[in-house]
């Protein structure tokens, strides 16, 4: 699913629909890919380590973030299989991957075609949000 196409509609717990509205922000993790040399310079600030995925997460837990668009997010398009067991391609990002690792199983991502693995993802808290 590409973004530019990408709805979310909010919902209770209950998956009611409701008329609920949310405050979306934005964050340019500056490069969020495994090993990536960031800053400016670009070697000034070191490769990311598991504390600083769980200090991102610590702060959308604590923010109580349902919706936030992510920039300079890693993504590659791989092949999937769907529930019907058929294939299909989608963009993903292992970092991502990672940050619902800690976040929980309740956020889930899309993200973005870009011309390269710098992309634009939005990341959304699925007991609050689903695409539609």
């Amino acid at each position: 699913m590409r973004v530019a196409s990408l709805v979310l509609a909010a919902f209770l717990a209950s998956n009611a629909y409701a008329q609920q509205s949310y405050i979306a922000g934005t964050w340019n993790l500056e490069h969020f890919r495994e090993g990536a040399k960031r800053g400016f310079p670009e070697t000034s600030i070191r490769a990311r380590k598991n504390s600083d995925y769980e200090f991102i997460a610590s702060i959308i837990t604590d923010l109580k973030i349902r919706i936030l668009i992510l920039e300079e997010i890693n993504g590659k398009l791989v092949q999937l299989i769907d529930e019907d067991g058929e294939p299909f391609e989608d963009d993903r990002s292992p970092e991502l991957e990672k940050l619902i690792g800690i976040l929980g199983t309740s956020f889930d991502y899309v993200i973005a075609e870009s011309g390269g693995t710098q992309r634009i993802a939005i990341l959304f808290d699925t007991r609050f949000a689903q695409l539609n």
